[in-house]
């Protein structure tokens, strides 16, 4: 048997504070799934995942989020997050330029 898999020896309580961390990227407009193209064919940076860019693409003084996919040419395109106010993100991939299906090398 793994030890791992085995029950914690002391029953674990649960927490009266909030969790740390939640899901709040419909919230946010974050509208990202990582597409890493076709599988059949195993190319190294399909197997590396997403890339991610923070950064103030717009000059606004609001970081931006820039997604990558490493999918390759017929994979999903990488997205452009731009910031519309503290904590509201638009799709701004269209027409930026950076919205490419590649492998991103």
């Amino acid at each position: 048997a793994l030890a791992g898999c085995r029950p914690p020896a002391v029953p674990v309580e649960e927490s009266p504070d909030p969790p740390w961390l939640e899901d709040a990227t419909a919230a946010w407009g974050l509208d990202f799934r990582h597409d890493a193209g076709d599988l059949s064919s195993y190319y190294m940076p399909a197997s590396m995942g997403s890339g991610c860019a923070i950064l103030d693409a717009d000059g606004d003084g609001l970081l931006d989020i820039y997604l990558t996919h490493l999918g390759g040419p017929k994979g999903a395109r990488n997205r452009l997050f731009r910031q519309a106010s503290p904590g509201r993100f638009v799709d701004a991939s269209a027409g930026s330029g950076l919205d490419i299906a590649d492998w991103c090398q």
